[in-house]
């Protein structure tokens, strides 16, 4: 194993051929746990860049450890089951799903964390979730829908009547994965092309990829509407309580016991 300072946010770190290597290191151990044929040197470095340059622009505090223990949890499917490969956009998607879990254990919204502390997550929390990430839309400054999380918790306060969006969002989603298969296609070198053609053919609204993104687009519509009409939402959620039933399953998804 490259020795380098794992919990030191990457942007930190100042040897870049280190950081990659254990990138690297990271990602190979996915492709022999998950059955994958080893990628060739040019596929893995490109890999590398993409996973480096996307984490670092989206999530400026990012560190190995955290890379390492987001793909663990997704490997083993704790996050959905996505699709089969070893690809850039589903790692992203891993680490966004691992920091909104962390996100929601220290009481910040799903961007930031600020205490590993591990405590019952209450109403307070998925109330202050919605609130720091509806600042940071109003400011153009939110980069995460958490993965389907804000859904979630504005549906456990009450504010939507639906389980899940209505199917135009389904719809919006699946347009919106296929052009970026698509643009991934033009710019991608040939196993890119033919990955992400493969995926081009089987997007689904059943995809966890999908469900979230359609959830993603329903709040940021949400978002758009309180602004429209100068809603005040921390007045909003005032009158608005969380079940003790979504309490106790929140929890334990997140292995918590109360």
């Amino acid at each position: 194993m490259t020795d380098i300072d794992r919990n030191t946010a990457i942007l930190k770190l100042t040897d870049t051929k280190g950081k990659k290597t254990a990138i690297a290191e990271i990602l190979l151990k996915r492709y022999r746990m998950g059955g994958y044929k080893n990628p060739g040197n040019e596929t893995l470095v490109e890999l590398v860049n993409d996973v480096l340059d996307m984490a670092s622009k989206q999530f400026p505090d990012i560190t190995i450890q955290d890379i390492d223990n987001a793909l663990e949890n997704g490997f083993s499917d704790k996050y959905g089951v996505f699709r089969a490969g070893i690809y850039a956009d589903k790692i992203i998607a891993y680490i966004r799903a691992y920091r909104s879990e962390k996100g929601v254990d220290s009481r910040i919204n799903c961007q930031y964390e600020t205490s590993a502390i591990k405590r019952p997550v209450t109403e307070d929390d998925i109330k202050n979730l919605l609130l720091n990430s509806f600042e940071l839309y109003k400011t153009n400054s939110l980069t995460s829908f958490c993965c389907g999380l804000l859904f979630d918790s504005i549906r456990a306060l009450g504010l939507v009547d639906y389980e899940t969006p209505p199917n135009e969002y389904y719809d919006k989603a699946i347009e919106a994965a296929k052009t970026k298969r698509v643009n991934a296609m033009r710019h991608g070198n040939e196993y890119d092309r033919g990955f992400n053609m493969e995926c081009l053919n089987t997007i689904g609204r059943d995809d966890r990829e999908i469900v979230n993104l359609a959830k993603d687009i329903y709040v940021k519509d949400y978002f758009d509407s309180l602004i429209y009409c100068g809603d005040d939402f921390r007045y909003i959620l005032l009158s608005k309580h969380v079940s003790t039933d979504y309490l106790q399953r929140r929890n334990a998804e997140l292995g918590i016991t109360q």
